[in-house]
């Protein structure tokens, strides 16, 4: 249920911090993206980079109330994060996941509100799939 809820949220969330983001906005999300990968090795750094980049992206829409509404899942994510990325044991899982969030904050950061909502989707995707499995 959270997973559906976050989902629904966070892929509009994309698709308006694309339309809405201010420069300075977008050079915070790619910049966030950015770190993840050399903090691989650091769970609680990298999980603490994931939570501000999802906030960040809430930030962008402009929006209060989603921003707050994606505040909240902090402590969810604080647990899930890092149990996403312990079922990642293949180098090729976690640079998917690193990847998607750097491909997410390049389609914010170039407005592209499609590609933003089809990055959104497919960090769901991954991040869902693995944790199911």
């Amino acid at each position: 249920q959270i997973w559906e809820v976050r989902r629904t949220l966070e892929t509009r969330a994309a698709e308006l911090a694309a339309r809405n983001r201010t420069d300075a906005e977008a050079v915070a999300i790619v910049d966030l993206a950015a770190a993840m990968p050399g903090a691989a090795e650091r769970l609680d750094e990298l999980t603490r980079l994931d939570i501000a980049f999802h906030q960040a992206v809430a930030q962008a829409t402009h929006n209060p109330l989603l921003l707050q509404i994606v505040r909240s899942f902090a402590p969810i994510m604080a647990i899930a994060v890092p149990a996403a990325w312990q079922t990642r044991t293949a180098v090729a899982g976690k640079e998917t996941m690193l990847d998607r969030h750097g491909a997410l904050a390049r389609a914010i950061a170039a407005r592209d509100e499609a590609e933003a909502l089809r990055s959104m989707n497919a960090h769901f995707d991954d991040a869902v799939g693995n944790l199911l499995q």
